[in-house]
């Protein structure tokens, strides 16, 4: 039987109050891809801050890993949390090799994920297609064996071709 990662109970998710999303159940469990669909502007986006950690729930009740969490980003992500926002989470003026050590996996694990990155080590990260860009960020999360990964937005923006292979890294990590 696959572990139980997340489970969210009658959540409400929104902004200053006011909720976006309501009643909201779901469960994750290891090895499992859920996917949320919903036209622009649904909600999407709010339920997956919410779930991270980078909005407090309005409502309801979030368990990460077993335990009800309402800790903010940055503790769900030392627990074992990997999120990848809709906005490309790079530091422009750092190298592609300083962004991938940043989340403590290792640039080797990186690589042997994307290994199209290592000709651009030394390359900034502004300098990077919306491609790289994001293989730079997946590879960066994954190399860190995340317990759970949260991605918004995988693919907007990028060819066919590249999401393909970030589809493909995914599974297979």
């Amino acid at each position: 039987m696959n572990k139980l990662l997340l489970e969210v109970r009658a959540l409400d998710a929104g902004y200053r109050g006011q909720a976006v999303v309501r009643e909201l159940d779901l469960e994750v469990r290891s090895g499992e891809v859920v996917c949320l669909l919903g036209a622009n502007g649904a909600g999407k986006t709010t339920v997956l801050q919410t779930l991270a950690g980078e909005l407090p729930a309005l409502a309801g009740e979030v368990q990460l890993f077993g335990q009800a969490s309402g800790a903010p980003l940055y503790r769900r992500v030392r627990e074992g949390l990997a999120y990848i926002t809709d906005e490309r989470s790079l530091i422009f003026g750092l190298s592609v090799k300083d962004n991938l050590s940043l989340r403590g996996g290792s640039v080797e694990s990186a690589l042997q994920l994307f290994p199209d990155l290592e000709p651009l080590l030394q390359r900034r990260a502004a300098l990077l297609s919306g491609g790289e860009q994001q293989m730079v960020t997946m590879a960066r999360c994954l190399a860190a064996g995340p317990r759970l990964l949260i991605a918004d937005e995988l693919s907007m923006g990028l060819a066919p071709k590249v999401v393909d292979r970030l589809l493909l890294r995914l599974r297979d990590a």
